[in-house]
C-alpha cells in the first residue's frame, strides 16, 4: 500500500521514530509512493529529552561525589580560603597585641627609671632610693667592691649621700623588655659629682646598664646595676 498523502507519510515517520515499524518497510512504502526522499522525521518526544537532562544531571552530581563533605570543590576551596584568612588575621592580631604589650612595658619601665633617677638626684630619701632595687640585687660601682643584697646596698647609698658635695644623676634613653614582660633592661648616661684628689669637686660622665625584673604585683625592680666612666 503506497503512502500517497503527506499526512500518511508523517504518520509512518512517527511510527518509525517511536520504533513501532522498521526502517525497511517505511522506505519501501515511500518509494512506491514516488517520493524523492524520505519525509522529515519527527523530533523525539519530550520523554527522550527528559532522559537526556536526567543523564546530564546525574553526571553533574557524580562530578562532586568525591567530596567527603558532599560540597562542591569550589565551595570547599572557598571555605578553606576563608579559614586561612581567619587564621592569618588571628595571627596578625596576636602579633600586634604582643608588640603593643611590649611597647607599653618598655614605656612603663622607662617611667619607673625616671622616678628612681629623680629620687637619687634629690638625694634625701634613702628608703625611696633603695626601694627600686630588689632584695637580691647586685651593684657594680666602678673601681669599688661589688655590693650585693638590700642591706649592703642601703649602707652603700647612705655612705655616698654622706660624702660632701656628692651628687648623681642619670637618664636612660633606651629600654628593652622580654615578650612575656618578666625581664627588661635600660641603658643610658650618668653624671657623678664627688671630691677629687685635691679636695675639689669634680664631675665624671659615665654610662650604665640596669637589668630589671618584674616581681609579683607587677612592679619593676632593679636586679643588676652597673656603670663606668664614659669617654
Amino acid at each position: 500500500m503506497p503512502i500517497k498523502s503527506k499526512a500518511q507519510r508523517r504518520k509512518f515517520a512517527e511510527l518509525l521514530v517511536t520504533g513501532k515499524i522498521s526502517n525497511e518497510p517505511f522506505e519501501e512504502w515511500n518509494r512506491e509512493a514516488g517520493a524523492a526522499k524520505l519525509p522529515e522525521r519527527v523530533k523525539p518526544k519530550a520523554r527522550a529529552k527528559s532522559k537526556t537532562k536526567t543523564t546530564a544531571s546525574s553526571k553533574r552530581k557524580a562530578k562532586w561525589a568525591w567530596s567527603p563533605s558532599g560540597r562542591k570543590p569550589q565551595e570547599g576551596h572557598m571555605q578553606r580560603l576563608r579559614a586561612a584568612a581567619v587564621v592569618s588575621l588571628g595571627v596578625l592580631a596576636a602579633g600586634c597585641a604582643i608588640v603593643s604589650t611590649v611597647e607599653r612595658d618598655k614605656q612603663g619601665l622607662l617611667r619607673v627609671d625616671r622616678e628612681w633617677a629623680a629620687a637619687a638626684s634629690e638625694g634625701k630619701d634613702v628608703d625611696r632610693i633603695v626601694s627600686f632595687w630588689s632584695d637580691d640585687a647586685t651593684v657594680f660601682p666602678p673601681g669599688a667592691p661589688v655590693v650585693h643584697g638590700k642591706p649592703a646596698i642601703r649602707a652603700f647609698v647612705q655612705g655616698s649621700l654622706a660624702t660632701p658635695g656628692f651628687h648623681i644623676s642619670w637618664r636612660s634613653d633606651a629600654a628593652s623588655v622580654s615578650a612575656d614582660g618578666s625581664l627588661g633592661y635600660t641603658t643610658g648616661t650618668n653624671a657623678l659629682t664627688v671630691p677629687g684628689p685635691d679636695g675639689k669637686l669634680m664631675t665624671v660622665a659615665g654610662r650604665g646598664v640596669s637589668v630589671w625584673r618584674r616581681v609579683p604585683g607587677g612592679e619593676w625592680k632593679c636586679v643588676i646595676d652597673i656603670w663606668n666612666s664614659g669617654p
